[in-house]
């Protein structure tokens, strides 16, 4: 099991640094955004989640396209807590689908 382990290590370190740059297909038309508003008066919240949530994910997308050559099209449903990004997440495409 440990063998695994850093082996899987290994790999996923080598594609990280080894990796060309490229990137998947973002495409912002296509955010969904969910605005919540709660106890503003008494909370506040900084778009530093939000930001490290989507650049996490980008990430995550240019590493599978560097590797694979596959572009991924991907938009994000950004949840936003009195007026501040605090997560993107990248659904699944057949889970959201706006018709297109």
């Amino acid at each position: 099991m440990k063998k695994i382990l850093v082996a899987a290590a290994l790999l996923i370190g080598g594609l990280t640094v080894g990796g060309t740059t490229s990137s998947a297909a973002y495409d912002s038309s296509g955010d969904l955004n969910v605005n919540i508003n709660f106890l503003g008066d008494y909370l506040q919240f900084s778009d530093s989640t939000g930001d490290a949530t989507f650049q996490l994910q980008e990430d995550v997308h240019n590493t599978l396209t560097s590797t694979t050559g596959l572009e991924v099209n991907h938009s994000y449903a950004w949840v936003n807590i009195n007026g501040a990004k605090v997560l993107a997440v990248d659904p699944p495409k057949p889970y959201f689908n706006r018709g297109r």
